[in-house]
């Protein structure tokens, strides 16, 4: 079976159709609403801090359908699944207020009160009480073009990963990964204006509806009205007549 022939690009084209790419450096990361109370200006270094994030993903889940047709194993996608944690990584500042930031969240989730007895009671708080909307917007350096806006809803800390100290290397900055769980994700467009099109711009003339009603079933000669059809006519007194399952 033939297919598609490979065709002919000049050098120019290829360069303007495919050198415009996204880079992965530009991004911003926002929290919503917090159940904590923190300063703005700190909360606005925490989220300029975020070295490293993840774009969701989402996949289907499927049934497998053997044997409909002979050797052949199908997938039919029943139920649409979403990623349902982020790991974001953050460059800690000097007064670890990266590190404060997400312990007072997480002890705000479990009502911990520092302390150095070594029994203490806790009781956790209700999913509404703690979550937050978080946001993560992808765009490009100009910030004029495109931009994927990412709003994951009731997101909250879900673990602190271990960080690492040595005397190895003084100028390696120290590093903390929050992984963020969150119920769902809305992705979102924000659309430049779109170029201008290559079709003419001479008005036309709008469609005259009516006229070509009349047209159509008084002064067409091939129309036939589906009630006059003789052919419709035919078929119905043969299906009354000879078909016994009618």
């Amino acid at each position: 079976m033939a297919g598609p022939r490979p065709n002919k690009i000049k050098t120019s084209d290829l360069k303007s159709r495919i050198m415009n790419l996204a880079q992965v450096s530009v991004y911003q990361i926002k929290f919503g609403n917090l159940p904590i109370r923190y300063n703005d200006y700190d909360k606005e270094n925490i989220e300029l801090l975020c070295e490293s994030a993840e774009l969701p993903g989402t996949s289907f889940m499927t049934h497998d359908q053997v044997n409909d047709y002979p050797g052949i194993s199908e997938k039919f996608a029943y139920r649409r699944s979403y990623t349902q944690t982020i790991p974001l990584t953050f460059m800690v500042d000097r007064e670890y207020k990266v590190i404060d930031f997400f312990d007072r969240w997480m002890d705000y989730i479990n009502n911990n009160v520092s302390t150095s007895d070594m029994t203490f009671s806790y009781r956790m708080k209700y999913p509404d009480d703690y979550r937050a909307d978080m946001f993560l917007t992808k765009f490009e350096k100009d910030a004029k073009g495109p931009s994927l806006e990412y709003k994951f809803l009731g997101a909250y800390p879900l673990s602190i990963d271990r960080m690492g100290v040595n005397y190895n290397n003084s100028n390696e900055i120290l590093r903390c990964v929050v992984t963020m769980s969150f119920v769902r994700y809305v992705r979102g467009r924000d659309t430049a204006p779109p170029p201008k099109s290559s079709v003419s711009d001479v008005p036309q003339k709008p469609l005259d509806l009516e006229g070509m009603k009349k047209y159509t079933t008084n002064e067409d000669p091939y129309y036939k009205s589906p009630v006059t059809d003789p052919t419709l006519k035919a078929w119905e007194k043969y299906t009354k007549d000879k078909d016994p399952y009618y």
